[in-house]
C-alpha cells in the first residue's frame, strides 16, 4: 500500500498509542481502500462534468451499484486498469451514448436483452468468492 505524503498524514491523526500493531494494520489497510475509491470517484465524475454527462454517469452508476449487488462481477487485477475501465464504462460509454438518437424501442429492446443476460449468465463467482449452484439460484430468483 502506497500512501502520498497527504494521506499519510491523514492516517496519523487517526493512528493511536493504545492501537496495537494489528490494530493499526487494519486501519491502514481500511483507509486504504476508501482513499483509493474516492480517488477513482474523483476521477470519474470530474471526467463526467467536463464531457457534460454527469448526471447521466450518476444513474449509470447507481444502476450498476444496484445490478452488482445480485451479479457480483468482474475486477481489474490492477488500480489503472480499474480506473479505465470505469472510465470506459461509466464515462466514455454514455458521453458517446448520448451523441446518438436512439429510439424507445432500441432502448427497451437492449434493456430486455441486459436483463435476459444478467438472468441466464449472472451471479458468476470470483476465484475467492466462488457461488454454488443451490446459491446461484436463489440470487436468480430473488433478481
Amino acid at each position: 500500500m502506497q500512501f502520498f505524503a497527504y494521506e499519510e498524514k491523514l492516517l496519523n491523526k487517526f493512528i493511536t498509542d493504545s492501537m496495537d500493531s494489528k490494530e493499526q494494520v487494519k486501519l491502514k489497510f481500511g483507509f486504504y481502500i476508501v482513499a483509493d475509491i474516492i480517488k477513482k470517484g474523483l476521477v470519474v465524475y470530474i471526467l463526467a462534468a467536463l464531457l457534460g454527462v454527469f448526471l447521466k454517469v450518476l444513474i449509470v452508476h447507481f444502476s450498476f451499484l444496484f445490478l452488482r449487488q445480485v451479479t457480483y462481477g468482474w475486477h481489474s487485477r490492477t488500480n489503472k486498469g480499474c480506473i479505465l475501465g470505469s472510465v470506459f464504462v461509466f464515462v466514455i460509454f454514455p458521453y458517446f451514448l448520448n451523441l446518438v438518437d436512439l429510439s424507445a424501442t432500441m432502448v427497451y429492446g437492449s434493456s430486455l436483452i441486459v436483463i435476459a443476460s444478467i438472468y441466464l449468465i449472472g451471479p458468476l463467482g470470483t476465484l475467492i468468492n466462488p457461488i454454488q449452484d443451490e446459491k446461484k439460484n436463489f440470487y436468480k430468483i430473488s433478481f
